[in-house]
């Protein structure tokens, strides 16, 4: 960090964050006495993922993907 403090290069700080379009319950209520049953559907119905970059503690940009991150998404954020 300091190397770049002296050439006065401009860092950004970058992160991706992802969230789930529905969350199925893992825990539910039932007599007392008695299981708690249900069906629980495993397939995701989609996910949306932000990538944002802050510098000098100003948010720079904020941009959403639908479906999962990877490099070749981080990768075309970097040569936007």
């Amino acid at each position: 960090m300091a190397s770049y403090k002296t050439t006065k290069k401009t860092i950004v700080y970058i992160d991706e964050s992802g969230f789930a379009n529905d969350m199925p319950r893992s825990y539910g209520y039932s007599p007392i006495g008695k299981k708690c049953l249900d069906k629980r559907n495993w397939h995701e119905k989609g996910r949306i993922n932000a990538i944002g970059a802050i510098t000098d503690f100003n948010l720079v940009t904020v941009t959403l993907f639908t479906g999962s991150i990877n490099s070749q998404v981080f990768l075309f954020m970097d040569n936007r």
